[in-house]
């Protein structure tokens, strides 16, 4: 069963909270969006997030997040790519916005609103995302159209990079591979300490089998 990590220095999460996650990935393997919503709201839990689940378009394009309420407004769960959604807005709360690849923006929408943003954030935000959860093709591509909404926000050159390879399909493939070899790893593991338990219940076997041999031959020369 593979794990869900996160990596961020400054968020831990608790040993009950990651049981509960992992748990949920195999329902969400198969698509079940009960378990990708259980997800969702655990790892708000976790976060200290609050929400709002409201009507958006497929995908929750209008999803946002006040990072400095980690408070999030986002679609109602009804297909994948909300969920992708969802968990990309939960990964800017474990991704601060500093060092050098980020460079925040500030614009104003039609409505005269005043809005930051970091293609960095968006990219990070995103990796974490991929993180926590095995993405589905439909998922990944749903996060690289997004993604590259931000293409022409001004950034620094290696940050415009690594964004335009987050965007790649070669990155979903890679996370699928990297999956199926920790995965892989993850069984030999296991099928290694099942072998030493194995050897292990043997050798207690032979230990008592060789008592009771001592014993008897006591007995005998008693």
């Amino acid at each position: 069963m593979t794990s869900v990590t996160t990596t961020n220095q400054h968020v831990t999460v608790s040993a009950s909270a990651q049981a509960t996650l992992t748990s949920l990935l195999p329902a969400i393997a198969r698509s079940d969006l009960s378990a990708m919503w259980a997800f969702v709201v655990t790892l708000m839990r976790a976060l200290n997030a609050t929400y709002d689940a409201v009507d958006m378009p497929k995908g929750g394009y209008g999803a946002k997040v006040a990072v400095s309420t980690r408070h999030i407004t986002g679609p109602v769960l009804r297909y994948e790519e909300d969920f992708a959604a969802w968990l990309h807005e939960l990964g800017h709360l474990v991704v601060p916005c500093e060092g050098r690849l980020h460079a925040q923006r500030v614009w104003r929408d039609d409505a005269g609103g005043l809005h930051e943003r970091c293609l960095a954030c968006e990219r990070e935000a995103w990796a974490q995302a991929m993180r926590w959860v095995p993405f589905t093709r439909a998922m990944f591509d749903h996060a690289a159209a997004a993604l590259r909404t931000y293409r022409f926000t001004p950034a620094p050159t290696e940050t415009q990079q690594l964004a335009n390879r987050q965007c790649a399909r070669i990155t979903w493939h890679e996370d699928r591979q990297r999956r199926a070899r920790l995965q892989l790893r993850r069984e030999q593991v296991e099928a290694e300490r099942l072998s030493l338990v194995r050897q292990c219940d043997a050798l207690q076997v032979h230990r008592w089998r060789l008592d009771d041999a001592r014993r008897a031959l006591d007995r005998l020369r008693a």
